[in-house]
């Protein structure tokens, strides 16, 4: 895919006009205090907004999906014995239903999204 003139004089406005608001924006800027935190001017709910979008990330995404497929696999695997809603299953049945292998990759993947939310969150 190449680019066309339109889509350069786009990209580079769009890129001047962000360089161009920068600058502007930070004529009055004297020390460290003035850039990093807004000369403490920002009110409080804008600072709120900054903080959830920079929380909202790549990482947060591919950890809830990742949550949402070990959640999907406990309940598939834990589940299973529910197919007939005519009748609870009994502690004995449900050992029973259950493939051992199916029912240990379920535990090890739970125990590996439980372990990774405490390390990395």
């Amino acid at each position: 895919m190449t680019l066309g003139l339109g889509d350069w004089i786009f990209f580079l406005g769009f890129f001047g006009v962000v360089i161009g608001f920068s600058l502007w924006k930070s004529r009055g800027t004297t020390s460290g205090e003035d850039y990093f935190l807004a000369g403490r001017g920002l009110p409080w709910w804008l600072i709120g907004i900054s903080i959830v979008a920079a929380n909202i990330s790549t990482e947060l995404q591919v950890l809830i999906a990742f949550a949402v497929l070990c959640a999907m696999m406990a309940a598939l695997t834990f589940a299973r014995p529910l197919k007939e809603p005519k009748t609870l299953p009994e502690r004995k049945d449900f050992d029973l239903q259950t493939d051992p292998k199916v029912k240990a990759l379920g535990g090890i993947v739970i125990a590996a999204v439980i372990v990774f939310i405490l390390i990395f969150w």
